[in-house]
């Protein structure tokens, strides 16, 4: 199963496929077992979802007419209770709707959005009451404050021999940041960044290739940062992860 597996179930449902993709799917439920166990389970979600939904309805449509009967109302005063309704009905449907797509697979662009967050600015941090202009300094007081561009403009000119890998590596996460992940990935894979960040490069790697959807490649990441694990709380996010992409495979 994968993503536009899920897809085609959901539209199937939805009764929102053309006449092809309808044969599609219709075909495959006869052939393939594992698909037609996921869409068997999302019609049990939704019956569930239905069930609830017209049962919360039904006690509102009771509530209110048991209000109205017991008070001499107008019609405008009616007709407000009655929109009243309709908008607690509109939610409860979209609560529905966002139930059933939560029980659907993770894509890989949520995955990455659920599980990036800036690698910590662990070179030049800065302390409270500190006066440091240095140009590193400021480098990483325009990374910490989410200003990227400027931060990645301030490493490529304060590059050198000493500070290549760690930079390269902190360039590599700003472009991730940026959300310019072609960019973010052929930085992070450039030689530069040494075993300083060997299993932190491989987490990033792996997020953008989510992103991408590419969920070979990012399991081909997270398995290498497991091998080259050196940090137990990062091994157990990659662990949790490579579970969560199991289910978009």
């Amino acid at each position: 199963m994968n993503e536009r597996d899920y897809q085609l179930i959901e539209d199937y449902l939805n009764g929102s496929l053309g006449a092809s993709e309808t044969a599609e799917v219709e075909a495959r439920l006869l052939q393939d077992t594992v698909f037609a166990e996921a869409l068997a389970q999302q019609q049990d979600l939704l019956a569930v979802v239905d069930k609830k939904v017209e049962d919360n309805l039904r006690m509102l449509l009771a509530e209110e007419e048991a209000k109205l009967s017991n008070t001499a109302t107008s019609p405008t005063i009616s007709i407000s209770k009655w929109l009243s309704v309709a908008a607690a009905v509109l939610l409860l449907a979209t609560a529905s709707w966002l139930f059933f797509r939560t029980g659907s697979s993770p894509s890989g662009p949520t995955l990455f959005t659920e599980n990036f967050t800036a690698y910590t600015n662990i070179i030049a941090p800065n302390r409270r009451g500190e006066n440091d202009e240095s140009l590193l300094s400021l480098a990483f007081l325009a990374y910490d404050n989410k200003q990227y561009k400027k931060a990645i403009t301030d490493f490529e000119v304060l590059k050198s021999d000493t500070l290549k890998s760690e930079l390269t590596f902190y360039i590599g996460v700003s472009y991730l940041a940026m959300d310019e992940i072609e960019k973010g990935i052929i930085t992070l894979k450039d030689e530069a960044v040494d075993n300083k960040f060997a299993m932190e490069k491989q987490w990033y790697l792996a997020l953008a290739h989510l992103k991408k959807k590419d969920i070979g490649a990012a399991k081909i990441a997270l398995n290498n940062a497991l091998r080259l694990s050196t940090d137990p709380v990062l091994g157990r996010k990659v662990s949790e992860l490579l579970d969560e992409i199991k289910s978009i495979e």
